[in-house]
């Protein structure tokens, strides 16, 4: 743009012309100072001289035209009126608001005045660089996009608003938003159906890689878009994509080629989830540049946990985002159809095979008497009597295409929010005279008893007890039970099921957590809480040699005093495979207690770690932690100190 000294140069140079040399031409300047001629760039390069216009206005009017320039150089930033639009559009459309641009196309939002509602108006850019440089493909790919739209989505197109107005290609859909649009207007995640956003997407992707041939394909949150009239997702701005080199050697690649490749795809698809879900790209950055895979998975599997996402979603993010492309989830299996050229809905299988998910279990097709199939659940008699968590935890174990720390992570996380038992059946004794007196000693699934005052010689009777053979939870909180009562319950052969026992704020100390680590019959025992319990460093030591307790997922020792001999002791233990949750507030430890827990080779699952209350030389051992177990710093409860 010109400023003030070369438009009135170029004014004077004007004026040595013969088109304004001549008085008797229109266009003749009368006031020859050079001071009285101006004119904008925007007019001198359109050759705007017709009409008897005055083309040199007064200096006094020099400020409009330099408004006027300003305003002029503004629309072309941002095209945001009708004239923008081909003729038929302009005439149907007002209130007309520029909303974006991409390499292939601009978009507006504009008031239809035929159906009296908001649209969005996709316009061809004649100004980008893709349509500069190939004008024919970059016309090809945008009208194949609105034709595509029109295939899956036919009630949210306008297919009487297409129109081709010499080089302008334009046409109206229902109000879209993008994926971008959303996050910035703070809209909640949680009200956008995310396993039908990630099918449909994958499904144009598939489209664009076997029916057009294209690779790298643009996937951002300003592609992905969603018209929430017809709740349909679909992916634009094709123009980003390349050509498949296959295409140019004469190759085709077919749907079941596709259904192995678009590894790279997949995975763009997954981070771009994670960014919708709120994770910043700085960190989806510092994730992607994890090279170790332990360190990866870790990190991953925090980011996630964060999420709160459905159970199987979570699943489906993490083999989207395995960092082998060997493991990752297909193209094929996100799509769930071969590519249905004319549906957004394909052909559900109410049949599907147990290892496509987790399920309650496993199932059989058979066909009764009248030629119907039957499915039903098997007799638990299959199952040897187990729950329906175990059954979960063999779903994730036999699950192909998975990888090991991603099984571990969720078998983990069961165990962790094991809910035990059919809230149905659940029975709870809340005093002693319950437990005394109860009738049908089968059904008794939980003893909640925290402050009663319960001491030893309660402990032991109780202890005593052989028929609560379903006993899930035992809680003695803040009570009053020694050495000797927990003693008596470490003795206890009978409660096989047991999953949690909290014995937190008593005085059972060494001795009794001794007893307690050396049961034998609580093999599948998932909680312990024994804080505030006056537990030093020899009980410590006691619970690090347990062997049998391979399900723990949870474990609370905070307010003792076990102190870095106990936390040394503590971590030589290699049993607690799933271990993800460990407490260990104000028990004296410093800096070398740290150390030795990050030496742990066993806890590699650990996600909550809390060392609050100990020494401050214990935040020194900060980078061993890291190193070891990327995922708390990845992990809202990651707050170590």
């Amino acid at each position: 743009m010109l400023n003030e000294e070369q438009k009135i140069e170029m004014a004077e140079k004007l004026l040595k012309d013969t088109l304004f040399s001549d008085k008797s031409n229109s266009f003749c300047m009368h006031d020859s100072t050079p001071d009285a001629f101006e004119c904008t760039h925007k007019e001198i390069h359109e050759n705007k001289l017709e009409g008897n216009q005055p083309f040199i206005a007064s200096m006094d009017n020099k400020s409009s035209f330099i408004e006027k320039e300003k305003q002029d150089d503004e629309e072309e930033k941002c095209p945001s009126s009708l004239s923008s639009f081909p003729p038929k559009l302009q005439l149907s459309y007002s209130n007309c608001k520029f909303i974006n641009e991409t390499e292939c196309y601009r978009t507006f939002d504009a008031f239809s005045n035929a159906y009296n509602e908001k649209h969005t108006i996709r316009t061809l850019n004649l100004d980008s660089t893709f349509y500069r440089e190939d004008p024919n493909r970059a016309s090809t790919l945008f009208v194949q996009e609105f034709l595509r739209l029109c295939m899956i989505a036919p009630t949210a197109t306008f297919i009487e608003t297409f129109e081709i107005y010499g080089n302008q290609i334009a046409y109206a859909i229902k109000h879209c938003e993008t994926l971008q649009q959303l996050r910035d207007n703070k809209t909640n995640p949680i009200d956008i159906n995310l396993e039908k956003l990630l099918t449909e997407v994958s499904s144009d992707i598939s489209f664009l890689m076997s029916t057009l041939k294209l690779s790298n394909i643009n996937i951002e949150l300003q592609s992905i878009n969603h018209i929430a009239s017809a709740d349909v997702f679909f992916l634009s701005n094709w123009g980003k994509g390349k050509p498949n080199v296959g295409e140019s050697n004469g190759l085709v690649f077919d749907v079941e080629q596709v259904t192995s490749l678009g590894a790279d795809e997949v995975f763009s698809l997954g981070m771009r989830t994670l960014e919708f879900h709120g994770i910043s790209k700085p960190e989806l950055k510092d994730l992607k540049s994890l090279s170790n895979i332990i360190m990866y998975n870790g990190a991953l599997d925090g980011i996630l946990s964060t999420l709160k996402l459905p159970f199987g979603m979570e699943l489906k993010i993490k083999r989207m985002l395995t960092r082998d492309p060997l493991e990752r989830m297909r193209l094929g299996e996100l799509v769930k159809a071969q590519f249905s050229s004319d549906s957004r809905h394909p052909p559900s299988n109410s049949h599907e095979t147990r290892g496509a998910g987790t399920s309650i279990a496993s199932y059989k097709e058979s066909i009764n008497a009248e030629g119907h199939i039957v499915v039903s659940i098997n007799a638990m008699e299959e199952y040897r009597g187990k729950s329906l968590e175990e059954l979960r935890i063999e779903d994730y174990q036999s699950m192909k295409y998975v990888p090991e720390s991603t099984r571990a992570f969720f078998i983990s996380k069961i165990r962790e929010n094991n809910s035990y038992t059919d809230p149905e059946r659940k029975r709870k004794c809340r005093n002693l005279d319950e437990c005394r007196e109860c009738a049908a000693p089968l059904e008794v699934t939980a003893i909640e008893l925290p402050n009663k005052n319960i001491g030893d010689s309660e402990a032991i009777e109780l202890s005593c007890n052989t028929t609560w053979k379903n006993l899930k939870v035992l809680n003695f909180s803040q009570n009053r039970i020694g050495w000797g009562g927990a003693r008596a319950l470490g003795t206890n052969k009978s409660w096989v099921n047991l999953a949690v026992l909290n014995l937190s704020k008593n005085k059972i100390r060494d001795w009794g957590v001794e007893a307690i680590s050396n049961n034998k019959a609580w093999t599948r025992l998932t909680q312990l809480d024994v804080s505030d319990n006056s537990i030093g460093p020899e009980g410590a030591a006691a619970l690090g040699a347990n062997t049998t307790w391979t399900s723990l997922a949870v474990l609370n020792l905070s307010e003792n005093n076990i102190g870095d001999q106990g936390v040394v002791a503590l971590s030589k233990n290699s049993s607690w495979t799933w271990l993800a949750t460990l407490e260990l507030r104000n028990n004296g430890i410093s800096s070398h207690g740290v150390m030795a827990l990050s030496k742990n080779t066993t806890w590699a699952h650990i996600m909550t770690l809390k060392l609050s209350e100990n020494s401050k030389s214990a935040e020194g051992a900060v980078g061993a932690l890291k190193k070891r177990w990327p995922a708390l710093f990845y992990h809202h409860k990651g707050d170590l100190f």
